[in-house]
């Protein structure tokens, strides 16, 4: 999602097109390639949409990119995010442009939110039992609060780079938001570990655990989470989104203030200026 947000402003910038490069996902296993289920207003980079373009190599090697080079022959421009910060260069890129990189930062599409927002939803009729919690968001003070495990717990490369947020975390942004907010908050939990959710989470707020979903299919869970007033995210650009594509100017969101268990990552453009960061330095 961040990848399109940026690569759209980019495309509207240009006035061009948006070309899809997928064949990563062909051997990722942690999800599915699923950013076309959206309003998302790009097309496939192939043969039929390259134009004669050639595509960088998909990993670096001592051949493959002196060979891409010269079939390219400088007709595409690579841009490759040295960091999580924002990157300044990327104001200036021309059309004919590759982005490599996460691109976690609202600056690069912050200009152009509104239509982002749209353009990241789902067409998708709601079922009844999505409906039914959706009518109990939309008519309280709801409060999303997303806890994310998965392979943060499983994998442990994976742990060491981005740990997860604890307990005590939780518990204090709770309490933050619901000193912020008038009324009393009813707290609306997402995890893709509910049952370990369900058995630690204990706060003194009124919790519903929306479990209901397939982990497979999380685009529903999405789409409850930004219809709530306010969130409280983990680390994850999952839960980032949940809480960003709520357009309110009035809602608090809390993320965590170490976004990274490696500290040698900056995640300073991570987290939206007018967000709340709680926990240790």
């Amino acid at each position: 999602m961040f990848q399109y947000a940026t690569a759209r402003a980019l495309a509207l910038k240009h006035q061009t097109d948006l070309l899809a490069d997928s064949r990563s996902f062909r051997t990722y296993r942690l999800h599915s390639y699923s950013i076309d289920r959206f309003n998302t207003q790009m097309v496939e980079a192939d043969e039929s949409s390259l134009n004669g373009f050639v595509l960088p190599p998909e990993k670096r090697g001592l051949l493959s990119v002196p060979w891409w080079h010269l079939k390219n022959r400088g007709r595409l421009k690579l841009f490759h995010e040295s960091g999580f910060q924002y990157q300044p260069g990327f104001e200036s890129l021309g059309d004919n442009t590759y982005l490599r990189g996460y691109w976690q930062s609202e600056k690069y599409f912050r200009h152009i939110a509104s239509q982002i927002r749209e353009e990241l939803t789902r067409p998708d009729p709601v079922d009844e039992q999505n409906q039914k919690v959706l009518d109990e968001i939309t008519s309280g003070m709801a409060v999303s609060l997303h806890i994310r495990r998965g392979d943060y717990v499983s994998n442990l490369r994976t742990m060491k780079v981005h740990g997860v947020c604890s307990l005590d975390y939780y518990e204090k942004a709770a309490r933050h938001v619901a000193d912020c907010i008038e009324g009393s908050p009813v707290f609306f939990v997402f995890s893709d570990d509910p049952k370990w959710t369900r058995e630690n989470l204990k706060l003194p707020f009124s919790m519903r655990f929306i479990s209901h979903n397939s982990v497979a299919d999380p685009w529903p869970d999405l789409k409850l989470m930004s219809a709530c007033r306010h969130h409280i995210i983990a680390n994850s650009s999952f839960s980032w989104w949940g809480a960003w594509l709520n357009p309110s100017p009035h809602k608090t969101v809390v993320a965590c203030r170490r976004w990274f268990a490696d500290s040698s990552r900056n995640d300073q453009n991570l987290v939206p200026e007018d967000w709340v960061r709680l926990g240790p330095p």
